[in-house]
């Protein structure tokens, strides 16, 4: 249901995923609004971990504030039940974070303002916010919460044809497509339907290999509801050597961008250069059907020389900065909610960790 917020500055709402219209209607005032905003893809993480979506709405004459989140109740630190009715709130994994139609700070200032009621009446203890690295739109960030440069991604640049494409490769790139396509590898681009079976065991065998969060091992649900809810926007790309799939990637086809979304490959076979004859690929089609950029994301950790990241910049050295959000917002529960893993854990200090509580004790 939508749930009104009564000011005399603004017209205020927050927005459940049982309203999509009003979602899609919030949503076209906005023409740089991405797939990681739409109520499709936030359905998905609905579904698939059983956590509702909502979004903050403000109008007013001087513009629009619109701000996606998942309510996630606390209902354990470690093993321990939670009695009181505690929430965090978090933004959808990927790229999202608060959309304005300007960054006038008297605007933002009222636009927030029964967003900060809302989140006091609810319990929220505390917020953790990832921003889209195109729209830097960390400076939209609600009050009380401060923003961190997290990490730089890569994006290549499609709109200027394959000439462009691939002399800006690194030289290693460039060898090693060289030497995939020497290989005989082939790459074949699917709907994510037909695709599937091929991309989930090269992917589950790639976390497996990388001992991966629990929270990356993704279930068959979660396919589903990728599939079900996005079917149009997305599509597999797979890398065959001898009708062998050794390397796949969903990618997400929003508008002029396409976005790497996960991706997997046979361990075994990397020596012949499939992740590498896969971006290559995915790209080319890019410019063959109209995109303008495709972004890759990041390293798997934020550090400068993190190899993932090194391997994405051999296509590129056009990069976006990522920044994060975090608040807390009730000092009293916080605490509590440290004293109380801290003595299961036996550990004299708290992890690095926004959501520490969250973690085995």
């Amino acid at each position: 249901m939508i749930e009104d917020l009564r000011s005399n500055d603004v017209e205020a709402s927050v927005l459940s995923s049982a309203e999509p219209q009003a979602w899609h209607d919030a949503l076209s005032s906005f023409d740089h609004a991405s797939i990681y905003a739409s109520l499709e893809y936030h359905a998905v993480y609905e579904h698939a971990f059983g956590t509702p979506a909502f979004a903050y709405l403000a109008r007013s004459p001087k513009g629009v504030l619109f701000y996606p989140f998942f309510l996630k109740p606390i209902e354990h630190v470690g093993e321990e039940p939670v009695s009181e009715d505690w929430y965090d709130l978090e933004t959808v994994y990927g790229y999202c974070g608060p959309l304005s139609t300007t960054d006038d700070k008297a605007f933002l200032d009222t636009a927030w303002a029964p967003y900060q009621s809302w989140r006091a009446r609810h319990g929220v203890v505390c917020e953790f916010i990832r921003f889209d690295p195109f729209l830097s739109n960390h400076r939209f960030a609600p009050p009380g919460v401060t923003t961190h440069f997290d990490r730089r991604t890569v994006a290549i640049e499609l709109h200027k044809g394959k000439d462009e494409l691939v002399s800006n490769y690194a030289s290693v790139q460039r060898n090693r497509v060289r030497k995939a396509q020497k290989n005989g590898l082939v790459c074949r681009c699917l709907s994510a339907k037909d695709g599937l079976d091929d991309f989930k065991p090269l992917y589950r065998q790639t976390m497996e290999h990388l001992e991966a969060d629990l929270f990356y091992h993704f279930s068959d649900d979660y396919f589903d509801a990728l599939i079900r809810e996005l079917d149009d926007q997305l599509r597999i790309f797979t890398v065959v050597s001898d009708a062998k799939p050794i390397a796949s990637a969903i990618i997400f086809l929003d508008g002029k961008k396409l976005h790497y979304h996960l991706g997997g490959s046979s361990v075994g076979d990397r020596n012949l250069a499939p992740n590498n004859f896969l971006f290559h690929e995915i790209s080319i089609w890019g410019i063959e059907n109209g995109h303008h950029e495709f972004h890759l994301g990041g390293g798997r950790t934020n550090l400068d020389d993190d190899s993932l990241l090194r391997f994405k910049r051999n296509f590129s050295k056009n990069t976006k900065e990522f920044y994060i959000g975090k608040s807390v917002h009730d000092d009293n529960a916080y605490d509590q909610l440290a004293t109380r893993w801290l003595r299961q854990s036996g550990l004299d200090s708290l992890p690095n960790i926004l959501q520490f509580y969250r973690m085995s004790a």
